[in-house]
């Protein structure tokens, strides 16, 4: 009888929170957790409830008791995970999605957000790793991109130079891949390259003024002054 009308209680919160009425579905949930307290389901449920109500810190800890009563079920786990990134607690959100990645190593949507957190963290390694996890189940023109910048990061020019032509080789439209290509050659003193890499890149996006400024500033360190002020003669008519 007790499940019963936990069942009942928590379907009426259901109805609540499809219609919005958040209120009246946290009301119902609280009600059904009277009646079972041993549910994730209802645990998560309250949690997300509160979360909608910008009640945090209860949501927090429903979210922590539905861990404990159902360690397998990995949605609370998530679900406090972006909420503590909504929080800006990335520490603690980095540990529930490691956590998560122990029950779910291969979790495309779990490692992506762990490898962006490690980079919002400074973990750059650790996030590198991840990416190529990631990559090595599908191929993806961004992920390769985070690795190009990663690697830039960390100086490991050649590294950041593969993954930056893997990106824009998958996504030929992918700009940013191409005018990253086009500062690291820069950096690298390469200029003869890096002019290449941004006349491709005018060729995605004409009317590119940060293109024009990074060719006219190559050409005049080259001396060619004529170029450099067609170059900013263009930006210019932007």
């Amino acid at each position: 009888e007790a499940l019963t009308k936990a069942y009942a209680h928590y379907a009426m919160g259901t109805l609540h929170d499809q219609e919005n009425r958040f209120q009246e579905a946290v009301r119902e949930f609280e009600r059904a957790l009277a009646y079972d307290k041993q549910s994730s389901a209802i645990h998560t449920r309250l949690g997300a409830g509160y979360i909608k109500l910008r009640q945090f810190d209860k949501a927090i800890k429903e979210l922590k008791t539905a861990k404990g009563v159902d360690p397998a079920d990995d949605r609370p786990r998530t679900l406090l995970a972006l909420l503590y990134v909504s929080l800006r607690r990335f520490p603690e959100a980095i540990q529930e999605y490691e956590e998560a990645l122990k029950e779910t190593p291969q979790e495309p949507k779990i490692l992506l957000s762990l490898a962006d957190l490690y980079v919002v963290q400074g973990h750059l390694e650790e996030a590198a790793k991840l990416y190529h996890t990631l990559i090595a189940q599908e191929e993806n023109g961004l992920i390769h991109f985070n690795l190009g910048i990663i690697y830039s990061r960390l100086l490991k020019w050649e590294e950041a130079e593969k993954h930056f032509k893997r990106a824009s080789e998958l996504e030929p439209q992918f700009v940013e891949a191409t005018l990253a290509l086009g500062i690291l050659y820069e950096l690298r003193q390469e200029n003869d390259k890096a002019i290449a890499a941004y006349e491709k890149a005018l060729s995605i996006v004409p009317l590119n003024p940060r293109v024009y400024l990074r060719l006219g500033q190559i050409y005049s360190d080259k001396g060619n002054t004529e170029e450099a002020i067609q170059q900013l003669e263009s930006l210019l008519k932007i």
